[in-house]
Parts: C-alpha cells; sequence; structure tokens
C-alpha cells in the first residue's frame, strides 16, 4: 500500500515539474522552456552568453514563427522580431498597459499599483 502511495507522490512530482518547465499560457506563441528562480533568461545566456539575441534568433528559426514567449522570472514575456509584428502590437489598443505585477515595478511603487 505504501509502495502505491509512494508511486503516486513521485508521479505527482514529476507531472508538476513538467507542467512548470514547460507551461505556458493559454492563446500564447511558442515559448521557450524555463528553469526555477530565473524562467528561460538561463537558457538566453546558455545559447550565447555576449549576444543572447543570437539565441532568440535560434529559437525563432527552431519554432518558425516571427513572434515566441519566454519567462523572465516569473513573467511570461512576448518576444516580437519583425516589423509588421512590432507595428501592429504598438498601434493596437489591446496591447497597451502597463505590467504591474513585476518586482521592479514593485518595488518603486512601494507595494501599490501606481499609473
Amino acid at each position: 500500500m505504501s509502495l502505491i502511495l509512494i508511486a503516486l507522490i513521485i508521479s505527482l512530482i514529476f507531472y508538476r515539474t513538467y507542467l512548470y518547465v514547460f507551461g505556458k499560457p493559454s492563446n500564447s506563441p511558442p515559448s521557450i522552456w524555463r528553469l526555477p528562480v530565473w524562467g528561460s533568461y538561463w537558457i538566453l545566456l546558455w545559447g550565447d552568453y555576449k549576444f543572447p539575441h543570437n539565441t532568440i534568433q535560434y529559437y525563432m528559426k527552431k519554432y518558425k514563427s516571427k513572434i515566441i514567449g519566454c519567462w523572465l522570472g516569473s513573467a511570461y514575456t512576448v518576444i516580437l522580431n519583425d516589423y509588421d509584428s512590432v507595428k501592429e502590437v504598438l498601434s493596437r489598443k489591446e496591447f497597451d498597459g502597463r505590467l504591474h505585477e513585476a518586482y521592479p515595478v514593485k518595488a518603486r511603487a512601494f507595494g501599490k499599483k501606481l499609473g
């Protein structure tokens, strides 16, 4: 009985770890997998330490997409790679807004949502 319970707990831990590493918000572009604490930032540095934009270019080619997502810390970030995508995002009203949940924003505003 206890062996089955241990196997079930280990399976649950592996499943939650898989969801953490490869999970992403719904309706989001293909994304780079993440690691604890810093998110996808380690992956960007691992690909090319001095020029992380080369790693982003690699993943854009790998996923065959001009828009990819990555985790920078606990914040999900979308990266755009071409002029048309950037122009569309900057001109549409639903993409307008400020990030209120990031730590630097909270630290500067003393934990309040300003602006």
